[in-house]
C-alpha cells in the first residue's frame, strides 16, 4: 500500500525510484527488534534529509501511521529530529497544499503530537490562507501584500515565535476573505447595472448616465491598490531584526561566559567605551518613544541601533574579540544585550522573556527580564552625563 502511495506522490521517475529505495531500507531497519539498527537508520535518514528534505519527509509522512509500533515510533522520532532544521520545517509547511489528503493529515498529526496545539492552529490558518490566495489569484485579485505578510508569519513560526505567527496569519486570513468579498460585491454591482441598462434606457435614462458609474467601477477594479498589511509588515520586520540580533548576542555569550561579567570602567578599552556611552542616548530615545505610545518609533530606533550602528561599527570586530576571550568585549556585549533586551521588553514582553529565560537568566538570576535592574555601568554613565 505504501509503495503504491509513493508512486503516485513522486512524479519524477528518478526521485520516485529513490523514494522507493529509501522506504524499503527504512522499513527493513525500523522493523528490526534491535534498537541500535533502528537508530543507525534514523541517522542515515537525517543525513539524507540535509540534501533532499522534501523526499525524506514525504517518505516519513507516508508511513506516519504504520501499524507496526516500532516503525511508527521510529518514523515519528526521525521526523522530529529532521524538522529541528529550519529548512526541513519550512518544507513541512510547504506540504500543507499537497494534493494528497494523507500527507496533509499526517503533517497536522505530527505538529499536534510533537509541536503542540498552537502549531496546528498556525498550520490550519496558513492552509486556509494559501488556498484563498490561490483562488484570489485565479480571479485576478491583487494579493501580493497579503502574501508578504504570510511570509513574515512563516519566518516568525520557523524562528519559534508561534503566537506572533498565529496573530499575523489570522490577520492575513481576515484580509483575504474581506478582499474577495469586496471584489465579488463590485462584480455583482456591475452585473446588476448591466442587467438594468435596457430597462433604464426604455425609461428614458440617458445612456451616458449609466456608462459613467460602470466605467468608474471598472477603473477602480483595475487600479485599486491595497496597503492593508504595509504597516504590519514594517513592524514585524523591525521586531524580527531586533529579536534575531538579541538572540545572536545571547548565543555568543553562552559560548564564552559562565557567570555574570563584572568590570571596572577604567578597564574597558576604547571602542567599547564608545559603544557603552551610546547606550545612554539609545535608552533616552527608546524610553521616551515607548512612554509616549510611539512603539513603532521605539522599535525603529532599536532596529537601527542593532542592525546598522552596532553591526557596522562593532559587531564583526567584537565577535572576533569575544571568541578570543577579550574580557572588555565580552563585558560590553553583555551590557548591550541586557540593555536592549530590557528596552524591547516594554514593547514585546513575550518574545523578550523567552530570550531572557533561554540565554540571560543564568547570569542575572532574576525570575524575569521585567524585574532585572539596569546594569551598574550604565547607571554610572547616566549619572556622569
Amino acid at each position: 500500500m505504501a509503495e503504491r502511495k509513493l508512486k503516485s506522490l513522486v512524479v519524477n521517475k528518478k526521485r520516485r525510484k529513490e523514494a522507493l529505495r529509501i522506504e524499503k531500507d527504512m522499513l527493513l531497519s525500523f522493523r528490526s527488534p534491535i534498537p541500535a539498527e533502528r537508530l543507525v537508520m534514523q541517522k542515515k535518514l537525517i543525513e539524507y534529509a540535509k540534501g533532499d528534505p522534501e523526499l525524506v519527509i514525504m517518505v516519513l509522512l507516508t508511513n506516519y501511521g504504520n501499524p507496526d509500533i516500532k516503525v511508527a515510533n521510529s518514523v515519528r522520532d526521525t521526523l522530529a529530529d529532521i524538522t529541528k532544521e529550519r529548512e526541513s520545517m519550512a518544507t513541512l509547511l510547504d506540504l500543507i497544499l499537497h494534493p494528497d489528503r494523507d500527507i496533509r493529515r499526517n503533517a497536522f498529526l505530527f505538529l499536534e503530537e510533537r509541536k503542540g496545539f498552537h502549531s496546528t492552529t498556525y498550520f490550519s490558518f496558513l492552509e486556509q490562507t494559501m488556498v484563498l490566495i490561490a483562488m484570489a489569484r485565479k480571479k485576478g485579485i491583487p494579493v501580493d501584500d497579503i502574501v508578504s505578510l504570510a511570509n513574515v508569519s512563516r519566518e516568525d513560526f520557523l524562528d519559534g515565535r508561534t503566537m506572533e505567527a498565529i496573530e499575523d496569519i489570522a490577520t492575513c486570513l481576515d484580509f483575504i476573505k474581506h478582499r474577495i468579498r469586496s471584489v465579488e460585491h463590485l462584480k455583482n454591482y456591475l452585473m446588476d447595472v448591466l442587467k438594468m441598462a435596457p430597462e433604464l434606457t426604455r425609461m428614458g435614462v440617458y445612456p451616458g448616465n449609466i456608462e459613467a458609474p460602470i466605467k468608474k467601477a471598472i477603473k477602480a477594479s483595475k487600479t485599486r491598490k491595497f496597503d492593508d498589511t504595509r504597516e504590519i509588515i514594517e513592524r514585524r520586520v523591525m521586531e524580527t531584526i531586533i529579536l534575531n540580533q538579541l538572540s545572536w548576542i545571547g548565543r555568543m555569550l553562552q559560548d564564552v561566559l559562565e557567570e555574570r561579567p563584572s568590570m571596572n570602567p577604567e578597564e574597558i578599552t576604547g571602542t567599547d567605551v564608545w559603544l557603552l556611552t551610546s547606550l545612554q542616548e539609545l535608552m533616552d530615545m527608546v524610553t521616551s518613544a515607548t512612554i509616549a505610545g510611539h512603539e513603532e518609533d521605539a522599535l525603529d530606533t532599536l532596529a537601527t541601533f542593532l542592525d546598522e550602528d552596532f553591526r557596522e561599527f562593532y559587531k564583526e570586530e567584537m565577535s572576533a574579540r569575544v571568541i578570543n576571550g577579550d574580557e572588555s568585549a565580552i563585558f560590553s556585549l553583555y551590557i548591550v544585550g541586557i540593555v536592549c533586551l530590557k528596552l524591547t521588553s516594554a514593547i514585546l514582553p513575550l518574545p523578550t522573556e523567552d530570550i531572557y529565560q533561554d540565554q540571560f537568566k543564568r547570569y542575572e538570576q532574576d525570575p524575569s527580564i521585567h524585574v532585572v535592574l539596569w546594569p551598574e555601568i550604565v547607571m554610572k554613565i547616566i549619572a556622569s552625563g
